[in-house]
């Protein structure tokens, strides 16, 4: 079976933002993975993985954890709900690990088109400004917490 999502409109402004982050490097053999881009995502819809924090080292965020399906995506607070139930939390995290794995998600930022990228959960908060360029023509500004 296939999961394929229904199409639906997102809103582009929204009150308390939160961070996602996706993509991964590692910047040396000795060091944990690290996570690369990050951007704010609404925490009353479905747009991001499940993450969960200190499951077995604190500050570490394992990022395809207990999710139901490969492609799965959750709102914050079924992520933090879940997470806690099972002895963890949510965090913005230090460096990315692998819960299983075993499971097919790429963490990697290589995708051409950004929609094609899996975002984590953080709990970490996120802006959003508004750019208004010299032409009038408009731009969000992702701000998230560092």
């Amino acid at each position: 079976y296939e999961y394929i999502r229904q199409p639906c409109t997102h809103f582009s402004f929204y009150n308390n933002g939160k961070k996602v982050v996706t993509g991964v490097s590692k910047p040396s053999p000795a060091l944990e993975w690290k996570y690369t881009h990050a951007m704010c995502a609404n925490p009353l819809t479905a747009v991001a993985a499940r993450s969960c924090c200190g499951i077995s080292v604190i500050d570490r965020i394992e990022y395809n954890y207990k999710f139901e399906y490969h492609g799965e995506v959750v709102s914050a607070g079924t992520n933090e709900a879940v997470c806690i139930a099972n002895g963890g939390t949510v965090c913005d995290p230090t460096s990315v690990r692998a819960y299983d794995p075993m499971a097919e998600i790429d963490p990697e930022y290589n995708a051409i088109y950004p929609s094609q990228n899996t975002y984590f959960w953080t709990d970490a908060p996120c802006k959003q400004q508004i750019l208004v360029r010299n032409d009038g023509m408009v731009a969000i500004v992702h701000e998230p917490q560092a």
